[in-house]
């Protein structure tokens, strides 16, 4: 019985070069993109909790609070103050799916501008740059 290292290996040969550079390589890079894509989601996640629900999430006291001392004022700031986040997490998710859109058409065979693979490793670059300073912030 062959093992996963060897039925890969075993389909790398089988795939020709010209194939794996037009076919592997869009879909690998459309994989990454859908996982770069779940960090703008957590930002939408981040302002239904922290913005729309604050005051659910958050019981109180709202003395030190944004907008406190009040509830309705505290919950009223978090909104406001989340709205920016919404529309960079929507503009982000925009661009990957755009993104995406360009790398399918290129897995499909169809032409592929040069910009494309730069774009990709700028954003998949700037994406765990980010995740990296993020999670070290914490």
């Amino acid at each position: 019985m062959r093992t996963i290292g060897n039925n890969v290996m075993y389909c790398a040969l089988l795939i020709p070069r010209g194939l794996a550079r037009r076919r592997i390589g869009p879909a690998v890079a459309g994989l990454v993109l859908g996982v770069v894509a779940l960090v703008p989601l957590a930002f939408l996640a981040i302002f239904v909790l922290r913005g729309v629900l604050y005051g659910i999430v958050d019981p109180g006291p709202y003395d030190n609070s944004w907008g406190g001392p009040s509830r309705a004022g505290a919950w009223f700031v978090h909104f406001l103050v989340g709205i920016p986040i919404l529309l960079a997490g929507l503009g982000a998710l925009a661009g990957i799916a755009a993104l995406h859109r360009r790398l399918s058409v290129a897995l499909d065979g169809g032409p592929r501008p040069r910009w494309l693979v730069p774009v990709t490793v700028a954003v998949v670059g700037a994406v765990v740059v980010f995740v990296v300073l993020w999670s070290r912030q914490i």
